[in-house]
């Protein structure tokens, strides 16, 4: 798959998650900024996330799929809604570490399931 439709896809999957959480926010403080607020604040490590995926994908050779790169962003999407704005509850390494690596064994898997899915 080329890299512009890998990061389309991947940030179709953003937009999902973001409006899931901005729609979740609304419902449960009442206002509209407070999630987009936290998405954009984890874009840094949505990002630091996206790099990894490709890069594991790309090292074990799996392939990308449109399903796995759509999940793989709407998880990043809407960990902020689960974990809150990364920075901010997990400035400490030891609560962070946890974390960090829960999230992107969600994500590897999503992408493996997809990869296992899309070569049968």
């Amino acid at each position: 798959m080329a890299p512009a439709k890998v990061v389309f896809y991947f940030l179709v999957g953003l937009a999902l998650g973001a409006f899931f959480v901005t729609v979740a926010d609304r419902v449960y403080e009442g206002g509209w900024r407070g999630g987009p607020t936290i998405v954009a604040l984890s874009l840094p490590v949505t990002i630091a996330y996206f790099v990894a995926l490709w890069a594991v994908a790309v090292w074990r050779s799996w392939p990308l799929t449109v399903g796995g790169l759509i999940t793989a962003g709407f998880l990043c999407g809407i960990f902020p809604f689960f974990f809150g704005f990364f920075p901010v509850y997990y400035l400490r390494l030891v609560f962070a570490a946890p974390v960090a690596f829960l999230q992107i064994a969600l994500l590897i898997g999503a992408i493996t399931l997809f990869a296992k899915f899309g070569s049968r």
